[in-house]
């Protein structure tokens, strides 16, 4: 199970090095780098770059796992304070539309 602690432990440790907006911006690219990564290992898993060796699946899960901690510290940076209710509040809401409540 995630520790939240230590997604605020990070946060707190890079916005002591690169404090403020330009921090948060550096955060959300680096997001986008991993996720730009993951797109990588999909592509090697489905075999789709004859030029390149096949990833393994679980490099795939390695480079998925990067982007949510990326995004969740980029959160944490933000609000320290309100990251984790907010995360918790938006996978109920999109849990709540994939099951949505049948009115009786």
């Amino acid at each position: 199970m995630m520790d939240p602690t230590r997604i605020t432990d990070i946060a707190a440790f890079l916005n002591g090095r690169q404090p403020g907006e330009r921090g948060i911006m550096m955060q959300v690219i680096k997001v986008q780098e991993e996720a730009g990564e993951a797109a990588e290992a999909l592509l090697g898993w489905l075999a789709e770059n004859p030029r390149k060796p096949a990833t393994p699946v679980s490099q795939l899960s390695t480079e998925l796992a990067d982007v949510a901690i990326s995004a969740l510290v980029a959160m944490a940076r933000i609000n320290s304070q309100t990251w984790q209710g907010q995360f918790t509040e938006r996978l109920q809401f999109c849990a709540d539309r994939l099951n949505p409540k049948v009115d009786a």
